[in-house]
C-alpha cells in the first residue's frame, strides 16, 4: 500500500511511515509530559521503544515465514511478520516501557505512545488508500477524542480515567473496523455502461499475448472468473522474493477458480529463454505471458516492477497494488474478491 512507482522501480515507504507514526507518538509523548522534569527520560525510553517496535516487526519475518526468508534474504527488505509481527512488536515495546518506567507508567505512555502512532498511520491510509479514506478518516477523529479527553484530565492523573479511556479505545477500533464505510468504485461511461480502461472500477482492458509454449492467450478467455494479472521480470529483485507466495497463491486457490495470470516484461529481458529458464528453476506452474514488445506494459501504464491488477469476476478492476506483495496481502484482497 505505501509505495510509489519511479524509475521502473516501486519503492515501498512501509517502514518510512511507520518511522514517521513513531516520531509521532514521541511526540504525543513530550507534549503530555511537558513541564515534567523526568520528561526528557521519557522521551528517550518512547524513541527506544518505537526503534525496537521497527525492529522486532521486521525480524519477526524470519519467525512467522522462515521459508521466505530461507528461499531470499532480500525478503526481509520487502516483507514482515504481518499482523502476528506487529503484536509481538508491541508487546516487545510494552515490555522495554514497564521495565524501564514501571508497571502504571510504563503502560500509560505506550498508551499514549499508540495514540500518536495510530493516527499517524491511519491518516497515512488516507492518503495512499483513497477507497478507504472515510474509514481511515473516522478512526483519526476517534483517536483525536480520546487522545483530547486523556489530555484534559491529566492533571488529575486517574489511573481508572486512564484504564477506562484505554478500553474506549480498543473497543471503539474494533467496532470502526466492522463498519462498512466503503463505496462502489465502479466507473461508467458516458453512454452508461462500465467503463473500460486500467484504472480500478474500469473494465480490465483486454489484451493477447503468447505464453511459453508459443500459443495465443487472452485476457478474455477468463471471463467470468477472478484473476490476478501480476508484471513482473527476472532481473527485478522484488519479482524474485514475490514469486513463491504467488506460486502458493496459485497452488490454494486455483481450485476455487481463480487465475494467476504472470505476464512477463519480456522487452525488459534479454530474451524469452532466459525467462522459460527463470520459470523452470523456480518451479512455476501458473500461466506466464510474454510481453515482447511492451504493448501490454504500455496499455497497464506499469511504471514499476512487480505490479498486480486484480480483476474481479465481472471483469472490473478491483484493485491495483505497486510493489512486491506476500502470501498473506495477496490472500486478502482476493478473499474480498471470493465473497
Amino acid at each position: 500500500m505505501y509505495a510509489i512507482e519511479a524509475f521502473n522501480r516501486v519503492l515501498n515507504l512501509e517502514i518510512v511511515v511507520y518511522l514517521l507514526a513513531g516520531l509521532a507518538g514521541v511526540l504525543l509523548i513530550r507534549l503530555f509530559m511537558r513541564g515534567q522534569e523526568n520528561q526528557s527520560r521519557a522521551v528517550s525510553e518512547a524513541w527506544n521503544a518505537v526503534i525496537l517496535w521497527l525492529a522486532v516487526w521486521k525480524g519477526s519475518l524470519v519467525l512467522f515465514d522462515w521459508e521466505s526468508f530461507r528461499h531470499d534474504w532480500r525478503s526481509l527488505l520487502y516483507f514482515s511478520g504481518g499482523s502476528a509481527g506487529m503484536w509481538l512488536a508491541a508487546a516487545a515495546a510494552g515490555v522495554y516501557l514497564i521495565v524501564r518506567s514501571g508497571l502504571r507508567r510504563g503502560l500509560e505512555r505506550l498508551f499514549i505512545l499508540s495514540l500518536g502512532w495510530t493516527a499517524a498511520v491511519q491518516f497515512s491510509y488516507v492518503l495512499f488508500d483513497a477507497g478507504s479514506a472515510v474509514r481511515h478518516a473516522a478512526i483519526v477523529l476517534f483517536v483525536f477524542i480520546v487522545g483530547y479527553a486523556l489530555w484534559r484530565g491529566r492533571e488529575q492523573a486517574e489511573w481508572r480515567r486512564t484504564v477506562s479511556l484505554a478500553c474506549l479505545y480498543g473497543l471503539g477500533m474494533m467496532a470502526l473496523q466492522y463498519v462498512d464505510f466503503s463505496a462502489t468504485k465502479v466507473s461508467y461511461s458516458a453512454t452508461g455502461g462500465i467503463e473500460q480502461g486500467v484504472k480500478v472500477g474500469q473494465r480490465a482492458a483486454d489484451f493477447t499475448l503468447t505464453n511459453l509454449e508459443g500459443e495465443s492467450v487472452r485476457l478474455s478467455d477468463y471471463a467470468g472468473q477472478p484473476v490476478m494479472i501480476n508484471f513482473w521480470a527476472t532481473w527485478c529483485p522484488p519479482c524474485k522474493v514475490e514469486m513463491p507466495h504467488l506460486q502458493k497463491l496459485h497452488e490454494d486457490y486455483e481450485d476455487e477458480g481463480l487465475t494467476v495470470l504472470s505476464v512477463n516484461l519480456t522487452s525488459t529481458e534479454r530474451g524469452s529463454a532466459n525467462v522459460g529458464s527463470f520459470v523452470e528453476r523456480e518451479g512455476l506452474s501458473f500461466p506466464v505471458l510474454l510481453d515482447a514488445e511492451g504493448q501490454v506494459q504500455e496499455q497497464y501504464r506499469i511504471k514499476g516492477y512487480p505490479t498486480s491488477v486484480f480483476v474481479g469476476r465481472s471483469g472490473v478492476i478491483e484493485e491495483r497494488i505497486p510493489g512486491a506483495l506476500d502470501y498473506n496481502g495477496m490472500k486478502a484482497v482476493i478473499a474480498r474478491m471470493l465473497e
